[in-house]
């Protein structure tokens, strides 16, 4: 059996949306030797806040998270990163949707929503990185 077989953590996760009526996979990434990292989709967002989908096997146990865009290139203001606070969550189809606001002491960069609402089937790769909770 190759040692690809016996992963403990997966680094990808496979998402299956609806867009338009059609099912389309995607699939999310961590990097391999960061464990505690949970990759995500963001499928909506505000000036308040972003809604993510997690796997229903992804553990939200953490309050605080550092919710970092995977995104093609580099973001033109340079916040590629921000502070999240969990807020609710729920099951949405085989998926887990769950409700985050964006730290007092960060505002989102408008360019965050531009290049969602941009984005192929309006969904931005995302990793959720859990902060200690205080």
């Amino acid at each position: 059996m190759a040692s690809i077989e016996n992963r403990v953590h997966t680094r990808s996760q496979y998402f299956l949306i609806k867009d338009h009526d059609e099912a389309v996979p995607i699939y999310a990434f961590r990097e391999a030797d960061d464990l505690a990292a949970i990759p995500a989709l963001v499928v909506n967002m505000s000036d308040g806040g972003v809604q993510v989908l997690t796997t229903v096997s992804a553990e939200l146990s953490q309050r605080v998270f550092d919710l970092e865009l995977v995104v093609g290139e580099a973001l033109q203001g340079g916040i590629e990163s921000l502070e999240v606070h969990l807020v609710w969550s729920r099951p949405d189809g085989v998926n887990v949707r769950s409700g985050f606001v964006f730290a007092p002491s960060n505002a989102p960069h408008l360019e965050w929503a531009t290049v969602l609402s941009g984005a192929p089937h309006h969904v931005l790769r995302c990793v959720l990185h859990p902060k200690p909770n205080d």
